[in-house]
């Protein structure tokens, strides 16, 4: 088994990358390579948020700040429902994996 314990979120979303490579063409085996594919998109965003430092904004809102980037609240909610709807695919894309008995990555 791959430990993931002590990884960076690019570095387990390489690990699933280079484990979805191995998989065939099955419906399941196509959604979690997808599934996989918007984790490593989303990484980016991950650490952004993650490392961002809070502010406040021109107009006076609760910002977060990163790289000259602004976050307001608005934009939180939109990439946390990003991350919500990428890990609901990939839970089901690994039981879908798991239901018709494939052994697991």
């Amino acid at each position: 088994m791959i430990e993931l314990e002590d990884r960076t979120a690019g570095q387990v979303a390489d690990t699933l990358l280079h484990l979805v490579k191995g998989l065939g063409s099955s419906d399941e085996e196509q959604d979690l390579r997808a599934a996989a594919a918007d984790f490593h998109a989303l990484v980016g965003t991950r650490n952004n948020l993650v490392h961002a430092k809070p502010g406040i904004s021109i107009g006076g809102e609760q910002a977060l700040y990163r790289h000259g980037d602004q976050w307001l609240l608005s934009e939180l909610e939109s990439v946390a429902d990003a991350f919500a709807c990428c890990s609901t695919r990939l839970d089901k894309a690994l039981q879908g994996l798991l239901d018709h008995g494939e052994k697991p990555l």
